[in-house]
């Protein structure tokens, strides 16, 4: 099922970077140039970047087990492709990532809105389309395919919440993404 997940994830950050790019060719909003090849680069780093959240939580609590086991581990894989699915195994066994909440993706929703507003620069841009992009796709999935780990998402939250909140918050999130996809 992950294998299948990550697919998803790398078809629906792609579509939709290049529905985007084909879109703003065409309506003239841009110049085939460095600054589309600089979105793309921060679109796929961003994308990238949410992958490694496991990594980055463990490097603030307990920075000596990163460095002496995690990495050593990864890099001492065979090839790439075996240290990447080392990498998803252990992102998966998380249940409680910063990243993956709701507090965060709402972090997210605001400071798109601020990107929206003030940033010019396309690389800063497209890292914040690439890490909203995979946040929000985590979120669909795990709503209508993986529904018991959606309350992974409300762990910082002191409260159950029943399911039509759930559902509302994957509504409205999905609609402030959609708007602030618009603008990136």
């Amino acid at each position: 099922m992950e294998s299948k997940k990550v697919v998803w994830h790398q078809v629906c950050l792609f579509a939709l970077m290049l529905l985007l790019t084909g879109f703003r060719l065409m309506t003239g909003r841009w110049v085939f140039g460095v600054g589309v090849l600089w979105w793309w680069l921060g679109g796929v780093l961003g994308f990238i970047f949410v992958f490694f959240d496991w990594l980055i939580q463990l490097a603030v609590m307990e920075p000596s087990k990163v460095f002496d086991v995690k990495l050593k581990e990864v890099l001492q894989k065979k090839n790439i492709k075996s240290g990447l699915i080392f990498v998803l195994e252990e992102r998966q066994k998380k249940s409680r990532l910063v990243m993956k909440s709701a507090l965060f993706l709402l972090v997210w929703l605001v400071m798109g809105f601020f990107t929206l507003s003030s940033v010019t620069g396309a690389f800063g841009r497209g890292f914040m389309l690439g890490l909203g992009t995979h946040l929000v796709f985590d979120l669909v999935w795990d709503y209508f395919k993986v529904p018991e780990k959606l309350d992974n998402w409300f762990w910082m939250i002191k409260r159950k919440l029943d399911v039509e909140e759930k559902r509302w918050f994957v509504v409205i999130v999905v609609v402030l993404y959609l708007l602030i996809v618009k603008g990136l």
